[in-house]
């Protein structure tokens, strides 16, 4: 199994990143499971498992205190998706410069 980036995420939050997140969804045994598939074992996932994650953001704006001197360019906010390990921001003519200068302060 895949598993989140826990010391990217951990420097992130240190930072004073907002953690977003919710839970995805853990599989069950159904009453409609094939009676001959039913001895086998549900697969659990830990908190440290992409899969158990339906949402996992890290959301930085301009009053972050590790990001002082950014210019945000009017962008409300910089997201760090743990899941897909990549990072967002709404549509601007500047997003790319926002999130090169974002990812640079907080991956030195």
């Amino acid at each position: 199994m895949t598993k989140l980036n826990t010391a990217l995420i951990d420097r992130l939050v240190a930072a004073g990143g907002l953690v977003v997140r919710k839970q995805a969804t853990q599989p069950t045994r159904s009453w409609h499971d094939d009676p001959d598939d039913r001895d086998r074992e549900i697969r659990q996932y830990e908190p440290d498992d992409i899969e158990y994650w339906h949402k996992y953001l890290i959301v930085f704006n301009g009053r972050t205190e590790a990001l002082a001197g950014i210019n945000f360019h009017g962008l409300p906010s910089v997201r760090y998706n743990a899941r897909f390990d990549e990072w967002s921001c709404d549509f601007s003519d500047h997003d790319d410069e926002v999130i090169a200068a974002v990812r640079a302060r907080l991956q030195a």
